[in-house]
């Protein structure tokens, strides 16, 4: 892999280029957006101070439009490596009636039926159990 533009960065050792070579960014940009997307541990690895100075020389080297495209990379990782969005909500009671409404009126088309596959059969106890549940939930 290429990452010639590390030799042209000022300022760092020898050993702070392999750190950075091993991290496999074939870019100025690539390793800008690694660094934006864990700072503490570019932070550790360098300092505070060296990490500053790092950034501003690799923004010196990408053009506007990839300064553009890298304010708008996602934002820092979880620190587990997962990105949480929030947990939803609760369904509120006009969510809740209106499953519960949709799901008695596929109950009830689907007892209109006499004659049933096993198909409609186990749709039906999923149906019945998921009413159920639903009741159960408004009830507590």
């Amino acid at each position: 892999m290429n990452v010639d533009y590390l030799s042209r960065l000022p300022l760092l050792t020898e050993d702070e280029r392999e750190q950075l070579r091993a991290i496999g960014a074939p870019t100025p940009l690539a390793l800008l957006s690694t660094m934006n997307a864990s700072p503490a541990d570019f932070e550790r690895m360098l300092g505070k101070n060296r990490l500053c100075s790092l950034k501003s020389s690799l923004e010196k080297m990408i053009s506007s439009k990839e300064k553009e495209l890298l304010a708008g990379i996602v934002p820092e990782a979880h620190p587990l490596g997962a990105n949480l969005a929030p947990a939803p909500g609760p369904i509120g009671p006009t969510e809740m009636t209106e499953e519960r409404d949709r799901i008695y009126r596929d109950i009830q088309r689907l007892k209109a039926n006499p004659v049933r596959s096993s198909e409609e059969k186990h749709r039906l106890q999923y149906l019945e159990r998921k009413l159920n549940e639903l009741l159960d939930e408004k009830a507590a």
